[in-house]
């Protein structure tokens, strides 16, 4: 499904149904839209991985981790995974919200 990122250029989220729940996976993205889709038609879902990042200013074209906290509740949290990092405090930060990683 189509996502936005950045003007000019064309990405996407993936779902793919495993036997334990679907798995979401998001190319980079600025909206939690087809996050929060994907949430609602798979409540029990198996994982997801979102682009992630710790900054949070208007304009961002990728996704504050904070903006994703806010549509995946909390005992659901460690099901996903941030990932495309911008540095070592993301993952803390996310960390500090419930959400795993992608990558130490």
């Amino acid at each position: 499904m189509p996502t936005r990122h950045s003007d000019g250029m064309r990405c996407f989220s993936f779902i793919f149904e495993t036997e334990n729940g679907g798995v979401f996976f998001s190319s980079d993205t600025c909206t939690t839209e087809t996050l929060a889709a994907f949430i609602q038609s798979h409540p029990n879902f198996e994982r997801a991985y979102m682009d992630s990042t710790d900054a949070d200013y208007p304009g961002n074209i990728h996704l504050p981790i904070g903006q994703i906290a806010q549509v995946v509740p909390v005992e659901k949290r460690g099901r996903v995974y941030m990932m495309h990092l911008n540095r070592a405090a993301c993952a803390e930060a996310g960390r500090t919200f419930g959400f795993s990683c992608a990558a130490p």
